[in-house]
């Protein structure tokens, strides 16, 4: 019971620096993660500027604490935040902490929290300095997120939120891919997703104006994105050898031995001897046998494969077979 219980958060809220209209997107986000046991809210509310978050406290059930500006153009909030967070940490009734600033004061506290082996949600807008985002074990750009849910078009740019470029983004996929095939294994895209997520900890499809990962990866023309059984995986397209070349290599196999090979890894080592740099994984699928099935021309029973039947091997339908059947493999082609 204990593994599948919520992770609990204490939500903690610098009102000096995150507007009211937030709030919404905020305690969503931190519903995504867990449960907010502690929702507290920081600020001199005597100060008549806050007059506006008077509703939305009482609307979301927000605890405000009340913290005067003991000295002109010195930020009190701050430190009261910390004193609390600390106090709730050694208290042992959360798993996590979400703190909502895009105040660099508190990448101290952030890395603190996570010392003590507490997960860290960090928010706040894309003026967020870097050293906060990054000490946060994920960090959501609160303007970005408004953007994406209300359907605004004015979508934040990578350089405007200073956020991990496209290009650092594909290098590390690329690199994670490479040492999965090293390892024997194929990429499932959510694997990646979690690692996009432990590598940068802003790192959020939303920033760049995709509401999916599969899309974000789509948008990537390194990348595409096929399915076996209930799985997706991502193929690196750069890494492949033209399919063409394959399908005919493995025709010509069965050929040469009367239409039928009864044991498929024979057929599987005459491809990577013909293509040393072959493997099936860089096509998305986990077992050659699936390979060998997803394409019309070739029939897999048990262990042996053979030709169609009702496959005829001229120019014309060979250069067809360069396409799998897609209600077999689920693989997209363009």
């Amino acid at each position: 019971m204990e593994e599948n219980r919520e992770k609990r958060l204490a939500v903690l809220i610098d009102a000096d620096n995150v507007s009211p209209k937030y709030i919404k997107y905020i305690l969503e986000e931190v519903s995504d993660v867990g449960v907010a046991t502690y929702k507290r809210i920081y600020g001199d509310w005597t100060d008549g500027a806050k007059r506006g978050w008077k509703d939305t406290i009482l609307e979301w059930s927000i605890n405000p604490i009340q913290q005067y500006s003991y000295t002109t153009g010195k930020n009190s909030t701050d430190s009261a935040m910390i004193i609390d967070a600390m106090d709730i940490l050694y208290s042992g009734n959360v798993d996590g902490f979400c703190l909502v600033s895009s105040d660099s004061d508190f990448t101290k506290l952030a890395q603190r929290l996570r010392e003590a082996g507490m997960f860290v949600l960090g928010m706040g807008e894309s003026k967020t300095p870097k050293p906060f985002r990054t000490a946060c074990d994920t960090f959501k750009i609160l303007d970005v997120i408004t953007q994406e849910e209300t359907g605004t078009h004015a979508v934040t740019t990578p350089a405007k939120a200073d956020i991990t470029s496209i290009h650092d983004i594909k290098k590390a996929i690329f690199k994670f891919m490479t040492e999965n095939t090293n390892q024997g294994q194929p990429t499932a895209m959510a694997d990646i997703g979690n690692f996009l997520a432990k590598r940068f900890s802003e790192f959020d499809v939303r920033n760049y104006g995709f509401s999916k990962l599969s899309t974000f990866l789509e948008s990537l023309d390194e990348f595409e994105i096929v399915k076996e059984d209930t799985t997706y995986y991502v193929v690196d397209r750069r890494a492949e050898i033209p399919i063409q070349e394959i399908i005919r290599e493995i025709e010509l196999i069965l050929e040469e031995n009367g239409g039928e090979v009864g044991n498929l890894s024979v057929i599987n080592d005459e491809v990577k001897r013909a293509f040393p740099g072959f493997h099936c994984k860089q096509y998305g699928f986990a077992r050659f046998s699936s390979f060998i099935e997803s394409y019309p021309q070739f029939e897999v029973h048990g262990n042996s494969v053979r030709l169609s039947h009702d496959y005829y091997y001229d120019e014309e339908t060979r250069a067809a077979a360069a396409e799998p059947d897609s209600s077999r493999s689920g693989k997209k082609r363009r």
